[in-house]
């Protein structure tokens, strides 16, 4: 720890009774100013007689072990913030549309590709199981694709809680499919979000192609019917 923050650790833990507020406060912000580009602190003020101090803007990490904030070790104990203001923070993200769906295996009822790449739009694709296995097998591409960091699902499942769906992603080095997620049989028009993440999509990237499916994995009924309402691929730059 730098000399400078050892002294104000000491100057805050001490009775304040006797110093002059301002003072103090002006001699932290020069001090962390000056010793740690890592936690710019904008604005300081004293918020009562226990030496609370409140802090308003950006605490950015510190990028090694220099200061204390950044040192699993020698962390501050007992460190309060008071009052952070945070503005307009983002995860900036892309998506990836579908580009393709085909029934493979079931029976194809209604929808089509744009039925799949809007949210919560009451459009969906539908296919009834067949008394065969798979009982469905619906699968979706993508094209253009660099990387992705997770794939997002809204469908609905009205069949048993006993068959087995998955949501899959086709491994173009290894060859087959890595089920990622169980699909759970949903009621009452329940729809379910399904979201995954991929730690490494370089292995299901061919070409810029990713395909996804949804696979019934034991003997189909006629009567139960999955909903596909919305899939995407999400990259998180």
């Amino acid at each position: 720890m730098p000399k400078e923050m050892k002294r104000i650790r000491k100057i805050v833990k001490r009775d304040v009774k006797g110093y002059l507020p301002n003072v103090i406060l002006l001699s932290l912000i020069l001090l962390l100013s000056t010793t740690s580009a890592c936690l710019p602190i904008p604005d300081f003020h004293w918020t009562g007689d226990e030496v609370g101090v409140g802090c308003y803007g950006n605490i950015v990490p510190c990028e090694d072990n220099t200061y204390d904030l950044g040192d699993v070790t020698n962390g501050w104990h007992n460190a309060y913030i008071h009052d952070l203001v945070v503005n307009n923070v983002t995860l900036p993200s892309a998506y990836s549309a579908a580009s393709s769906v085909t029934t493979v295996a079931g029976t194809y009822v209604s929808g089509n590709l744009a039925s799949i790449q809007t949210l919560n739009d009451g459009d969906e694709y539908v296919v009834d199981e067949v008394a065969a296995i798979p009982g469905f097998n619906v699968q979706v591409g993508f094209t253009n694709v660099t990387s992705f960091d997770v794939v997002l699902l809204r469908h609905q499942y009205d069949g048993s809680a006993t068959h087995w769906v998955t949501i899959d992603l086709r491994n173009y080095t290894l060859g087959g499919w890595d089920s990622y997620s169980v699909l759970r049989y949903t009621t009452n028009s329940i729809c379910d979000y399904i979201t995954f993440i991929v730690p490494s999509s370089a292995h299901y990237i061919s070409g810029g192609n990713v395909l996804v499916r949804i696979y019934h994995w034991t003997n189909g009924d006629v009567s139960h019917t999955e909903y596909i309402d919305f899939i995407a691929l999400r990259r998180f730059n």
